[in-house]
């Protein structure tokens, strides 16, 4: 199980670089390198279960929480992938 999340609240144009950056880092990638790291040894034993815990955010934005939603959705379209039809094994995501 995945589980990450920072948020900085302001403007797009508000927001620093580096703490839109934070944002995506610790929200989106972190999870992506966790299940990076999970899904050899989910295949490996012949299957599995991913979850990553996201946030109604990644379906509807709030105001002033742009970095945040968009790490959300990021994670939403990421995560949905090593479940698809090209998977080789049974591994299963999350819903």
């Amino acid at each position: 199980m995945n589980a990450a999340a920072v948020r900085v609240l302001g403007r797009v144009e508000d927001i620093t670089d580096a703490e839109f950056d934070r944002v995506l880092r610790v929200n989106l990638l972190g999870q992506v390198y966790g299940a990076k790291a999970a899904l050899p040894a989910l295949r490996r034993a012949g299957g599995g279960v991913l979850i990553g815990i996201s946030s109604v955010e990644g379906i509807r934005a709030m105001p002033l929480h742009s970095a945040y939603a968009a790490s959300k959705w990021g994670l939403r379209g990421c995560l949905r992938q090593p479940s698809g039809r090209n998977s080789p094994r049974k591994v299963s995501r999350s819903r």
